[in-house]
Protein backbone atom coordinates (compact mmCIF):
# COMPACT_ATOMS: atom_id res chain seq x y z
CA UNK A 1 0.00 0.00 0.00
CA UNK A 2 0.68 3.62 0.07
CA UNK A 3 3.75 4.48 -2.47
CA UNK A 4 3.95 0.87 -3.95
CA UNK A 5 0.68 2.25 -5.56
CA UNK A 6 1.41 5.80 -6.14
CA UNK A 7 0.01 6.87 -9.54
CA UNK A 8 -2.73 3.79 -9.20
CA UNK A 9 0.71 1.11 -10.20
CA UNK A 10 0.25 -2.28 -8.55
CA UNK A 11 3.08 -2.91 -6.51
CA UNK A 12 5.03 -0.09 -8.64
CA UNK A 13 3.76 -1.61 -11.90
CA UNK A 14 2.06 -0.88 -14.63
CA UNK A 15 0.56 -4.77 -15.12
CA UNK A 16 -1.47 -6.96 -12.66
CA UNK A 17 -4.98 -7.33 -11.78
CA UNK A 18 -6.43 -5.20 -8.93
CA UNK A 19 -7.14 -7.30 -5.65
CA UNK A 20 -10.69 -7.32 -6.45
CA UNK A 21 -10.06 -9.74 -8.81
CA UNK A 22 -10.46 -13.57 -8.60
CA UNK A 23 -7.93 -14.74 -11.33
CA UNK A 24 -9.91 -17.97 -11.10
CA UNK A 25 -12.76 -16.63 -12.85
CA UNK A 26 -13.01 -14.82 -16.38
CA UNK A 27 -12.04 -11.43 -16.69
CA UNK A 28 -14.34 -9.44 -15.73
CA UNK A 29 -16.41 -11.90 -13.55
CA UNK A 30 -15.10 -10.41 -10.58
CA UNK A 31 -17.74 -8.65 -8.21
CA UNK A 32 -16.42 -4.97 -8.04
CA UNK A 33 -19.70 -3.99 -5.75
CA UNK A 34 -16.74 -3.51 -3.16
CA UNK A 35 -15.37 -1.21 -5.03
CA UNK A 36 -18.27 1.43 -4.79
CA UNK A 37 -17.76 4.81 -2.94
CA UNK A 38 -14.41 3.28 -1.67
CA UNK A 39 -11.95 5.74 -1.08
CA UNK A 40 -13.32 8.69 -2.60
CA UNK A 41 -13.02 10.74 0.91
CA UNK A 42 -9.73 9.95 1.05
CA UNK A 43 -8.01 12.56 -0.76
CA UNK A 44 -4.56 10.84 -0.59
CA UNK A 45 -5.68 8.01 -2.23
CA UNK A 46 -8.28 9.19 -5.03
CA UNK A 47 -5.84 11.59 -6.04
CA UNK A 48 -2.49 10.25 -5.61
CA UNK A 49 -2.95 6.90 -5.51
CA UNK A 50 -4.80 6.17 -8.88
CA UNK A 51 -4.14 7.42 -12.26
CA UNK A 52 -4.74 11.10 -11.24
CA UNK A 53 -1.59 11.97 -9.36
CA UNK A 54 0.56 11.04 -12.74
CA UNK A 55 -1.49 13.10 -14.67
CA UNK A 56 -1.58 15.90 -12.55
CA UNK A 57 2.26 15.61 -12.65
CA UNK A 58 2.25 15.38 -16.10
CA UNK A 59 -0.03 18.65 -16.33
CA UNK A 60 1.84 20.64 -13.94
CA UNK A 61 5.27 20.17 -16.65
CA UNK A 62 3.07 21.14 -19.42
CA UNK A 63 1.70 24.00 -17.50
CA UNK A 64 5.48 24.84 -16.47
CA UNK A 65 7.39 24.32 -19.39
CA UNK A 66 4.39 25.58 -21.96
CA UNK A 67 2.95 28.52 -20.51
CA UNK A 68 -0.42 29.59 -21.82
CA UNK A 69 0.42 32.11 -24.13
CA UNK A 70 -2.75 34.93 -23.17
CA UNK A 71 -1.40 37.95 -25.61
CA UNK A 72 -1.36 35.82 -28.57
CA UNK A 73 -4.39 34.27 -27.93
CA UNK A 74 -6.02 38.04 -27.23
CA UNK A 75 -5.17 39.11 -31.10
CA UNK A 76 -5.76 34.89 -32.56
CA UNK A 77 -2.44 34.36 -33.64
CA UNK A 78 -2.60 31.42 -35.80
CA UNK A 79 1.01 30.56 -35.65
CA UNK A 80 0.79 30.21 -31.65
CA UNK A 81 -2.47 27.83 -31.77
CA UNK A 82 -0.72 25.89 -34.27
CA UNK A 83 2.09 25.77 -32.17
CA UNK A 84 0.02 24.35 -29.42
CA UNK A 85 -2.32 21.82 -31.11
CA UNK A 86 1.18 20.18 -32.23
CA UNK A 87 1.97 20.06 -28.75
CA UNK A 88 -1.20 18.57 -27.62
CA UNK A 89 -2.02 15.99 -30.78
CA UNK A 90 1.72 15.15 -29.24
CA UNK A 91 0.58 14.21 -25.80
CA UNK A 92 -2.49 12.45 -27.14
CA UNK A 93 -0.90 10.71 -29.10
CA UNK A 94 2.04 9.78 -26.60
CA UNK A 95 -0.44 9.07 -23.93
CA UNK A 96 -2.80 6.56 -25.88
CA UNK A 97 -0.05 4.75 -27.57
CA UNK A 98 1.59 3.64 -24.80
CA UNK A 99 -2.06 2.74 -23.00
CA UNK A 100 -2.61 0.92 -26.19
CA UNK A 101 0.90 -0.95 -26.34
CA UNK A 102 0.65 -1.65 -22.36
CA UNK A 103 -2.76 -3.28 -22.95
CA UNK A 104 -2.49 -5.08 -26.67
CA UNK A 105 0.97 -6.31 -26.11
CA UNK A 106 1.55 -6.70 -22.29
CA UNK A 107 -1.29 -7.74 -20.43
CA UNK A 108 -3.11 -10.93 -20.74
CA UNK A 109 -6.71 -10.46 -19.28
CA UNK A 110 -8.91 -9.14 -22.38
CA UNK A 111 -12.33 -9.32 -21.25
CA UNK A 112 -13.17 -10.22 -24.54
CA UNK A 113 -10.41 -12.50 -26.13
CA UNK A 114 -11.99 -13.45 -29.11
CA UNK A 115 -12.24 -9.51 -30.27
CA UNK A 116 -9.62 -7.30 -31.74
CA UNK A 117 -9.79 -4.26 -33.11
CA UNK A 118 -9.24 -4.20 -37.11
CA UNK A 119 -7.33 -1.44 -38.80
CA UNK A 120 -10.69 0.51 -39.91
CA UNK A 121 -11.64 0.44 -36.00
CA UNK A 122 -8.73 1.75 -34.94
CA UNK A 123 -8.44 4.11 -37.87
CA UNK A 124 -11.73 5.19 -36.73
CA UNK A 125 -10.84 5.30 -33.01
CA UNK A 126 -7.50 7.32 -33.97
CA UNK A 127 -9.53 9.93 -36.36
CA UNK A 128 -11.77 10.89 -33.55
CA UNK A 129 -9.68 11.36 -31.33
CA UNK A 130 -7.22 13.60 -32.91
CA UNK A 131 -10.45 15.62 -33.80
CA UNK A 132 -10.78 16.09 -29.84
CA UNK A 133 -7.06 17.09 -29.35
CA UNK A 134 -8.07 19.82 -31.84
CA UNK A 135 -10.83 20.97 -30.01
CA UNK A 136 -9.01 20.62 -26.91
CA UNK A 137 -6.66 23.46 -28.08
CA UNK A 138 -9.37 25.23 -28.92
CA UNK A 139 -10.83 25.36 -25.64
CA UNK A 140 -7.60 25.99 -24.40
CA UNK A 141 -7.04 29.19 -26.50
CA UNK A 142 -10.89 30.60 -26.49
CA UNK A 143 -10.18 30.71 -22.33
CA UNK A 144 -6.47 32.59 -23.02
CA UNK A 145 -8.48 34.81 -25.28
CA UNK A 146 -11.08 35.55 -22.92
CA UNK A 147 -8.05 36.42 -19.95
CA UNK A 148 -5.49 37.93 -22.72
CA UNK A 149 -8.77 40.38 -23.38
CA UNK A 150 -9.19 41.26 -19.92
CA UNK A 151 -12.39 40.03 -20.06
CA UNK A 152 -12.35 37.86 -17.24
CA UNK A 153 -10.02 38.11 -13.80
CA UNK A 154 -7.47 35.50 -12.77
CA UNK A 155 -5.13 34.63 -10.82
CA UNK A 156 -1.06 34.89 -11.67
CA UNK A 157 1.28 32.53 -10.41
CA UNK A 158 3.18 35.29 -8.25
CA UNK A 159 -0.81 36.18 -7.19
CA UNK A 160 -1.27 32.85 -6.16
CA UNK A 161 1.90 32.87 -4.16
CA UNK A 162 1.13 36.36 -2.58
CA UNK A 163 -0.75 34.51 0.38
CA UNK A 164 -2.07 31.45 2.11
CA UNK A 165 -5.74 32.37 1.07
CA UNK A 166 -4.33 32.41 -2.33
CA UNK A 167 -2.66 28.99 -2.34
CA UNK A 168 -5.40 26.98 0.08
CA UNK A 169 -8.22 28.31 -2.42
CA UNK A 170 -6.01 27.32 -5.72
CA UNK A 171 -5.07 23.98 -4.03
CA UNK A 172 -8.75 23.14 -3.04
CA UNK A 173 -9.76 23.56 -6.36
CA UNK A 174 -6.57 21.82 -7.77
CA UNK A 175 -7.99 18.82 -5.35
CA UNK A 176 -11.43 19.20 -6.34
CA UNK A 177 -11.41 18.70 -10.12
CA UNK A 178 -11.33 14.81 -10.13
CA UNK A 179 -14.74 14.55 -8.12
CA UNK A 180 -15.86 17.42 -10.25
CA UNK A 181 -14.99 15.43 -13.17
CA UNK A 182 -17.36 12.59 -12.05
CA UNK A 183 -20.25 14.64 -11.16
CA UNK A 184 -19.94 16.39 -14.57
CA UNK A 185 -19.41 12.83 -16.19
CA UNK A 186 -22.18 11.26 -14.85
CA UNK A 187 -24.66 13.93 -15.48
CA UNK A 188 -23.64 14.82 -18.95
CA UNK A 189 -22.88 10.87 -20.32
CA UNK A 190 -26.83 10.45 -19.06
CA UNK A 191 -28.31 12.92 -20.71
CA UNK A 192 -26.84 11.99 -24.34
CA UNK A 193 -27.96 9.01 -24.08
CA UNK A 194 -31.49 9.66 -24.30
CA UNK A 195 -32.35 8.68 -28.27
CA UNK A 196 -32.29 12.08 -29.23
CA UNK A 197 -28.79 13.11 -28.52
CA UNK A 198 -27.68 9.34 -28.47
CA UNK A 199 -28.67 8.52 -32.33
CA UNK A 200 -26.81 11.55 -33.53
CA UNK A 201 -23.97 12.29 -31.28
CA UNK A 202 -23.01 9.58 -28.63
CA UNK A 203 -23.76 6.40 -30.90
CA UNK A 204 -19.91 7.21 -32.05
CA UNK A 205 -18.65 6.56 -28.75
CA UNK A 206 -20.66 3.23 -29.37
CA UNK A 207 -19.69 2.15 -32.27
CA UNK A 208 -17.30 -0.73 -31.55
CA UNK A 209 -18.66 -2.73 -27.83
CA UNK A 210 -14.96 -3.97 -27.65
CA UNK A 211 -12.76 -1.11 -26.86
CA UNK A 212 -9.09 0.24 -27.11
CA UNK A 213 -7.45 3.14 -25.17
CA UNK A 214 -7.80 5.08 -28.36
CA UNK A 215 -11.93 5.19 -27.84
CA UNK A 216 -10.87 7.15 -24.84
CA UNK A 217 -11.87 10.29 -26.06
CA UNK A 218 -13.16 8.87 -29.70
CA UNK A 219 -16.42 11.09 -30.00
CA UNK A 220 -18.51 13.45 -31.87
CA UNK A 221 -17.33 17.06 -32.35
CA UNK A 222 -20.75 17.72 -29.95
CA UNK A 223 -20.25 15.07 -27.61
CA UNK A 224 -16.45 16.30 -27.13
CA UNK A 225 -18.07 19.80 -26.70
CA UNK A 226 -20.37 19.14 -23.68
CA UNK A 227 -17.84 16.77 -22.27
CA UNK A 228 -15.17 19.31 -22.27
CA UNK A 229 -17.72 21.67 -20.50
CA UNK A 230 -16.45 20.22 -17.42
CA UNK A 231 -13.38 22.71 -17.24
CA UNK A 232 -15.97 25.70 -16.96
CA UNK A 233 -16.61 24.23 -13.35
CA UNK A 234 -15.05 26.44 -11.80
CA UNK A 235 -13.22 28.49 -13.75
CA UNK A 236 -15.35 30.27 -16.02
CA UNK A 237 -17.39 31.20 -12.72
CA UNK A 238 -14.68 32.00 -10.09
CA UNK A 239 -11.35 33.61 -9.72
CA UNK A 240 -8.49 31.08 -9.50
CA UNK A 241 -5.43 30.39 -11.47
CA UNK A 242 -5.45 28.96 -14.99
CA UNK A 243 -3.97 26.38 -14.23
CA UNK A 244 -7.21 24.70 -12.46
CA UNK A 245 -8.07 25.13 -15.95
CA UNK A 246 -5.81 23.32 -17.62
CA UNK A 247 -5.73 20.65 -15.11
CA UNK A 248 -9.15 19.96 -15.64
CA UNK A 249 -9.24 19.74 -19.58
CA UNK A 250 -5.86 17.66 -18.97
CA UNK A 251 -7.49 15.17 -17.23
CA UNK A 252 -10.98 14.98 -19.16
CA UNK A 253 -8.44 14.47 -22.38
CA UNK A 254 -5.90 11.98 -20.98
CA UNK A 255 -8.15 9.87 -17.88
CA UNK A 256 -10.37 8.23 -20.54
CA UNK A 257 -7.27 6.07 -22.04
CA UNK A 258 -6.36 3.57 -19.63
CA UNK A 259 -10.23 2.95 -18.56
CA UNK A 260 -10.93 2.36 -22.07
CA UNK A 261 -7.90 -0.62 -22.57
CA UNK A 262 -10.77 -3.48 -22.53
CA UNK A 263 -8.08 -5.76 -20.35
CA UNK A 264 -8.50 -6.88 -16.82
CA UNK A 265 -4.72 -6.49 -15.70
CA UNK A 266 -3.82 -3.03 -16.87
CA UNK A 267 -2.82 0.03 -15.12
CA UNK A 268 -6.07 2.20 -13.99
CA UNK A 269 -8.34 -0.16 -16.02
CA UNK A 270 -11.88 0.26 -15.53
CA UNK A 271 -14.35 -2.75 -15.41
CA UNK A 272 -17.64 -0.46 -14.22
CA UNK A 273 -17.06 1.48 -17.85
CA UNK A 274 -16.34 -1.41 -19.56
CA UNK A 275 -19.82 -2.83 -18.70
CA UNK A 276 -21.45 0.13 -19.71
CA UNK A 277 -19.43 -0.29 -23.03
CA UNK A 278 -20.93 -4.02 -23.11
CA UNK A 279 -24.12 -4.00 -22.15
CA UNK A 280 -24.97 0.24 -22.44
CA UNK A 281 -28.07 0.25 -20.50
CA UNK A 282 -26.28 0.99 -17.18
CA UNK A 283 -22.83 2.04 -15.35
CA UNK A 284 -23.18 5.72 -16.91
CA UNK A 285 -20.90 7.09 -14.09
CA UNK A 286 -18.29 5.85 -12.32
CA UNK A 287 -17.90 3.73 -9.05
CA UNK A 288 -15.95 6.22 -7.07
CA UNK A 289 -18.96 7.99 -6.64
CA UNK A 290 -21.58 6.10 -8.14
CA UNK A 291 -24.87 7.70 -9.07
CA UNK A 292 -25.74 4.62 -10.60
CA UNK A 293 -26.59 3.08 -7.64
CA UNK A 294 -28.71 5.34 -6.29
CA UNK A 295 -30.86 5.40 -9.84
CA UNK A 296 -31.09 1.43 -9.88
CA UNK A 297 -28.32 1.08 -13.35
CA UNK A 298 -25.33 -0.72 -11.77
CA UNK A 299 -24.25 -3.93 -12.95
CA UNK A 300 -21.64 -5.28 -11.16
CA UNK A 301 -20.27 -8.16 -13.64
CA UNK A 302 -19.42 -8.83 -17.12
CA UNK A 303 -21.90 -11.76 -18.28
CA UNK A 304 -20.86 -13.15 -21.76
CA UNK A 305 -21.07 -16.41 -23.57
CA UNK A 306 -17.72 -18.16 -21.90
CA UNK A 307 -17.82 -20.77 -24.57
CA UNK A 308 -17.84 -18.58 -27.56
CA UNK A 309 -15.22 -15.85 -26.19
CA UNK A 310 -12.66 -18.49 -24.65
CA UNK A 311 -12.91 -21.01 -27.03
CA UNK A 312 -9.36 -20.89 -28.59
CA UNK A 313 -10.38 -21.55 -32.24
CA UNK A 314 -11.91 -18.24 -31.93
CA UNK A 315 -9.47 -16.73 -29.61
CA UNK A 316 -7.04 -17.18 -32.32
CA UNK A 317 -9.29 -15.85 -34.96
CA UNK A 318 -9.55 -12.64 -33.02
CA UNK A 319 -5.79 -11.93 -32.62
CA UNK A 320 -5.24 -12.20 -35.98
CA UNK A 321 -8.22 -9.68 -36.35
CA UNK A 322 -5.70 -7.33 -35.16
CA UNK A 323 -5.27 -3.90 -37.27
CA UNK A 324 -6.28 -6.68 -40.21
CA UNK A 325 -7.14 -4.53 -43.48
CA UNK A 326 -10.81 -5.00 -43.99
CA UNK A 327 -13.17 -2.30 -46.23
CA UNK A 328 -14.97 -0.87 -43.70
CA UNK A 329 -12.34 2.40 -43.24
CA UNK A 330 -14.92 4.69 -43.94
CA UNK A 331 -16.59 3.87 -40.66
CA UNK A 332 -15.65 7.49 -40.53
CA UNK A 333 -18.24 8.90 -42.21
CA UNK A 334 -22.52 9.16 -41.21
CA UNK A 335 -24.41 6.58 -42.03
CA UNK A 336 -27.88 8.02 -43.38
CA UNK A 337 -29.85 10.78 -44.76
CA UNK A 338 -30.32 11.89 -41.20
CA UNK A 339 -27.17 11.54 -40.10
CA UNK A 340 -25.59 12.96 -43.06
CA UNK A 341 -27.98 16.28 -42.07
CA UNK A 342 -27.09 16.21 -38.65
CA UNK A 343 -23.18 16.50 -39.65
CA UNK A 344 -23.73 19.38 -42.05
CA UNK A 345 -25.41 21.35 -39.02
CA UNK A 346 -22.68 20.41 -36.89
CA UNK A 347 -20.07 21.73 -39.36
CA UNK A 348 -22.41 24.97 -39.81
CA UNK A 349 -22.93 25.68 -36.20
CA UNK A 350 -19.00 25.44 -35.95
CA UNK A 351 -18.11 27.37 -39.45
CA UNK A 352 -20.59 30.29 -37.81
CA UNK A 353 -18.57 30.36 -34.38
CA UNK A 354 -15.45 30.90 -35.87
CA UNK A 355 -16.67 33.27 -38.75
CA UNK A 356 -18.43 35.34 -35.64
CA UNK A 357 -15.21 35.85 -33.60
CA UNK A 358 -13.01 36.09 -36.32
CA UNK A 359 -15.83 39.16 -37.38
CA UNK A 360 -16.41 37.57 -40.96
CA UNK A 361 -19.94 37.66 -39.12
CA UNK A 362 -22.21 40.06 -37.49
CA UNK A 363 -24.61 37.66 -35.48
CA UNK A 364 -25.23 38.96 -32.04
CA UNK A 365 -23.06 36.52 -30.65
CA UNK A 366 -25.74 35.01 -28.30
CA UNK A 367 -27.76 33.49 -30.65
CA UNK A 368 -24.82 31.96 -31.81
CA UNK A 369 -23.71 30.83 -29.17
CA UNK A 370 -27.47 29.37 -28.23
CA UNK A 371 -27.20 27.73 -31.56
CA UNK A 372 -23.86 25.87 -30.56
CA UNK A 373 -24.82 24.78 -27.01
CA UNK A 374 -28.82 23.61 -27.52
CA UNK A 375 -29.01 23.37 -31.33
CA UNK A 376 -28.46 19.71 -31.11
CA UNK A 377 -31.01 18.67 -28.95
CA UNK A 378 -33.46 20.39 -30.74
CA UNK A 379 -31.95 19.22 -34.60
CA UNK A 380 -31.73 15.88 -33.02
CA UNK A 381 -35.88 16.30 -32.30
CA UNK A 382 -36.70 17.45 -35.23
CA UNK A 383 -34.80 15.13 -37.31
CA UNK A 384 -36.03 12.24 -35.63
CA UNK A 385 -39.65 13.29 -36.05
CA UNK A 386 -39.07 13.74 -39.81
CA UNK A 387 -37.37 11.16 -40.21
CA UNK A 388 -38.68 8.68 -37.67
CA UNK A 389 -37.05 6.13 -35.49
CA UNK A 390 -37.57 2.62 -34.17
CA UNK A 391 -37.52 4.02 -30.12
CA UNK A 392 -39.01 6.84 -28.70
CA UNK A 393 -37.39 9.89 -28.08
CA UNK A 394 -36.60 9.55 -24.28
CA UNK A 395 -35.46 6.09 -24.80
CA UNK A 396 -34.28 4.29 -22.93
CA UNK A 397 -35.14 5.96 -20.28
CA UNK A 398 -38.88 6.69 -21.43
CA UNK A 399 -40.05 4.30 -18.72
CA UNK A 400 -38.30 5.82 -15.83
CA UNK A 401 -40.66 7.51 -13.12
CA UNK A 402 -41.61 11.12 -14.70
CA UNK A 403 -39.61 13.42 -11.91
CA UNK A 404 -36.09 10.90 -12.04
CA UNK A 405 -35.95 11.28 -16.24
CA UNK A 406 -37.01 15.12 -16.01
CA UNK A 407 -33.93 15.10 -13.28
CA UNK A 408 -31.07 13.43 -15.75
CA UNK A 409 -32.26 15.90 -18.55
CA UNK A 410 -32.37 19.02 -16.31
CA UNK A 411 -28.90 18.40 -14.56
CA UNK A 412 -27.30 17.72 -17.97
CA UNK A 413 -28.53 20.51 -19.28
CA UNK A 414 -27.52 22.39 -16.23
CA UNK A 415 -23.77 21.23 -16.18
CA UNK A 416 -23.17 20.40 -19.58
CA UNK A 417 -25.49 22.62 -22.27
CA UNK A 418 -25.36 25.83 -20.17
CA UNK A 419 -22.07 26.17 -19.53
CA UNK A 420 -21.37 25.63 -23.22
CA UNK A 421 -23.32 28.82 -24.30
CA UNK A 422 -21.54 30.94 -21.38
CA UNK A 423 -18.36 29.40 -22.71
CA UNK A 424 -19.36 30.27 -26.35
CA UNK A 425 -20.80 33.60 -24.78
CA UNK A 426 -17.89 35.09 -23.51
CA UNK A 427 -15.37 34.38 -26.12
CA UNK A 428 -18.14 35.97 -28.74
CA UNK A 429 -19.02 38.56 -26.86
CA UNK A 430 -16.22 41.28 -27.06
CA UNK A 431 -16.23 42.72 -23.54
CA UNK A 432 -16.45 41.68 -19.90
CA UNK A 433 -20.29 42.32 -19.13
CA UNK A 434 -20.27 38.98 -21.86
CA UNK A 435 -19.12 37.02 -19.33
CA UNK A 436 -20.61 34.45 -17.22
CA UNK A 437 -18.10 35.40 -14.44
CA UNK A 438 -19.13 39.12 -14.57
CA UNK A 439 -22.97 38.16 -14.81
CA UNK A 440 -22.53 36.54 -11.57
CA UNK A 441 -20.05 38.58 -9.63
CA UNK A 442 -20.01 42.40 -11.38
CA UNK A 443 -17.18 43.35 -13.74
Amino acid sequence: MGLMNIFGLNNLSFLGAGSYVDVKLPAGRSSIEGLLWKDWMNVWKFVMESQNGLCLLLCAAVYHFFPYDYEAAARWDAAVFVSRLQLNVLIVWGFYSACHVLSNFLSSRKFLPARYPNFADMFQMVFYCTLSAVQWTVWEYGFCHMLGRGYMPFQTDAEVLMSWENIAWNAALVVAVPYIRIIHFYWCHRLIHFRFMYKYIHSLHHRNSDIDPFAGVCMHPYEILYYFTTACWPSLYVNCSPFVWMWNLFHAMITPAAPHSGFEDHWSTDQFHYIHHAKFECNYGTGAICFDKMFGTFVDKFDVNVKEQYDKENIAKGKAQYMAITDDVLNVLPKSNDYTLHWMYCIASYYWVLANALGWDDTDYRLVAANLAFGPAVVGVVLMQTFGDINPLLWPFDKEPVGVCALHIAAGMLFSVVPAYHFAAGVLGGSAEATAYCQLWGC
